[in-house]
């Protein structure tokens, strides 16, 4: 019999504890093992001998197994594994030596780990690395050199740690094929040229929940491919934005929105997620939006959003849906709302509790609405092919709503 597959996670003693560690010789009589789960045991440590005996192992995983060490060429005789998953443990200290051996390595993941520091030419050997996560570790900076011998690495996680300056333009190696950097809650509060300068194969980048508080106009000249940006702003950035020419998706939250900020210096862009507005209130115009020709979805959510003026969304041919959840708009508002293709509404917590046919009139097109809302009458003669009411509490029954 071959056995290929082997999982020991949650797997317990007799006597009721944890395995406290993985037999030296646990891949023998095991020569096709191809994927091991050694999740939740009590190891501590990784011996250079541990996985003697597994060189076929493809998956190993030792997810949540207290491992506070690994010593120096732990996996070198796991030259093809592919995926590594190290979260959730107790690790600190990485050598030039730790991952010796894993030459055909695709993902790694470290994140929920104390980790400080990766050296210089910790990753030199892992030559097909496509996915380092480093999340939730103790980083406060970065060494220009993590990456030296990476040149494949295509996404680089390293959300919720302490990293204060964003300078990783000096990340040499691994930018020939970068696409995705995830610098999610930490605590970068600048961003210049030389930020992300080099970065000409990036087109994700995640900021989001960083305290920043100044962007320079040229901090995303060098990022001018990106496609994706998510990023928590204090104040209004739009000669930065104005670069992005190619952006698509663009998230922002918290988000500071001028009275006179558009987005039609992105044409591309195809979702526009603005919510959580810390500024005054601002009203939805023609201007913000024009010849934003690809717009599919506009989600507005927890702004301080007021009005709609008449004909915001004409030019918008692409406009699918629209969310306004958390904002003082009512129904009337949409009265002057015209689009000829939007289909899906989608509120919760607006303060409606009365909908008349009029007030989505112009929308023609509109197959869905969905409100959470506290609606005690929706007037005869509103007629979609969908309506989700929740919370509500109707004079009338669904079946006069609901187009045959």
């Amino acid at each position: 019999m071959e056995i290929t597959w082997l999982n020991l996670a949650l797997l317990r003693d007799m006597s009721r504890n944890l395995i406290q560690e993985i037999p030296q010789k646990a891949g023998l009589g095991m020569p096709h093992l191809s994927i091991a789960l050694f999740s939740s045991t009590n190891h501590r440590g990784l011996a250079f001998t541990t996985f003697q005996n597994m060189a076929n192992l493809t998956i190993l995983s030792l997810q949540n197994s207290h491992i506070y060490t690994i010593c120096d060429q732990a996996f070198k005789e796991l030259g093809t594994l592919t995926d590594l998953n190290l979260s959730k443990n107790k690790i600190k200290d990485i050598s030039n030596m730790t991952f010796y051996g894993l030459y055909s390595l695709k993902t790694m993941n470290l994140k929920d780990n104390m980790i400080e520091q990766v050296p210089e030419s910790a990753l030199e050997g892992l030559i097909s690395l496509q996915h380092l996560n480093l999340d939730n570790n103790r980083f406060k900076s970065i060494n220009e050199n993590i990456c030296f011998g990476s040149r494949r690495l295509k996404i680089l996680s390293i959300n919720e740690n302490y990293i204060k300056h964003a300078n990783f333009g000096a990340l040499r190696e691994c930018l020939i094929s970068l696409n995705t950097l995830l610098l999610q809650k930490n605590m970068i509060s600048f961003l210049n040229v030389t930020s992300l300068s080099n970065m000409y194969a990036l087109r994700t980048l995640n900021l989001r929940n960083n305290p920043i508080s100044d962007i320079s106009p040229d901090a995303f000249t060098v990022f001018s491919n990106a496609q994706v940006l998510l990023i928590s702003q204090e104040k209004s950035n739009e000669r930065a934005l104005s670069a992005l020419k190619k952006l698509q998706r663009l998230y922002i939250n918290p988000s500071h929105v001028d009275s006179a900020y558009t987005f039609s210096q992105n044409p591309l862009l195809s979702w526009i997620i603005i919510t959580n507005a810390q500024n005054t209130s601002f009203t939805i115009k023609r201007t913000r939006f024009e010849g934003l020709i690809n717009l599919k979805r506009l989600f507005l959510e927890m702004n301080k959003l007021s009005v709609i003026r008449e004909k915001t969304f004409v030019g918008l041919n692409r406009l699918l849906e629209l969310q306004w959840s958390g904002t003082s708009l009512g129904p009337d508002n949409f009265k002057y709302a015209e689009s000829p293709i939007i289909v899906g509404l989608l509120c919760s917590h607006c303060g409606i509790r009365e909908i008349k046919p009029e007030h989505f009139q112009k929308l023609q097109t509109i197959q869905a609405l969905s409100l959470l809302v506290e609606i005690t009458r929706v007037g005869k003669g509103l007629l979609i092919k969908q309506l989700i009411l929740t919370s509500c509490y109707l004079e009338v029954g669904y079946d006069s709503l609901v187009e045959k």
